[in-house]
């Protein structure tokens, strides 16, 4: 937005020089008509050139009243018609280091799949648990003593999980489906990047090599204007 104003003030300028030149012209026109040297049709030819030149001014004027309403709704703050706009210096370097969001879900999700394949490996082994119990009690483990014990229990426990019904196989299966979706997925959108990228390299060179052209032409017409 801000840089389509920038344009539409160098345009502003470009055509009110153009008036300028024109109404230079119309001058020697109209000398020239004076002394019969010229058509009086070449001063309306002229008239009307400055015409045209007064509606793309016209345009330009509410054009421009567009934009920075449109650029103060988007900063959220007023800024006067009058602005004068400064052109930045840029220097063009297109960072290929790739810090996009999606590139991190891809890796997070890379990881919870590794969790849950660890999680299942883990539900088919051995679980062994050790337990105690102390304590001071009337009674005690002795049902039929009526009188204060201490006691304790000490145990072993143990699960193994043997028949699962190729449950877990098919879990991880599901989730190596899971895991190559994700895979291509994330190398689709480093592809779709990479495109990108290199299409806008192109513009950008593309860009400079025409505005180098552009130089060449402005000096060859400030030599004719001269």
């Amino acid at each position: 937005m801000y840089f389509s104003i920038f344009l539409l003030n160098e345009r502003n300028t470009i055509l009110l020089a153009k008036q300028q030149q024109l109404d230079s012209k119309i001058k020697e026109v109209k000398s020239g008509i004076k002394f019969g040297a010229i058509l009086p049709t070449s001063e309306k030819v002229l008239q009307a050139e400055k015409l045209k030149i007064k509606q793309q001014l016209t345009e330009i004027k509410f054009d421009r009243k567009r934009a920075l309403e449109s650029l103060s709704s988007l900063i959220t703050s007023t800024i006067n018609k009058n602005v004068t706009l400064v052109k930045p210096v840029i220097e063009w370097e297109i960072n290929t280091e790739n810090k996009h969001p999606d590139l991190q879900l891809f890796d997070l999700q890379s990881k919870q799949i590794e969790i849950s394949k660890k999680s299942i490996s883990k539900n088919n082994l051995l679980k062994v648990n050790a337990f105690a119990q102390a304590g001071y009690g009337n009674p005690g483990l002795n049902m039929l003593d009526n009188s204060f014990q201490t006691f304790y229990l000490l145990g072993v426990k143990a699960h193994w999980n043997v028949f699962d019904w190729n449950k877990s196989k098919k879990e991880e299966d599901a989730l190596l489906i899971s895991e190559a979706i994700i895979t291509t997925e994330k190398e689709t959108f480093l592809l779709d990047i990479d495109l990108q990228l290199l299409e806008m390299e192109n513009e950008v060179n593309k860009i400079q090599e025409v505005i180098g052209t552009d130089v060449e032409i402005i000096v060859v017409r400030e030599y004719v204007i001269k």
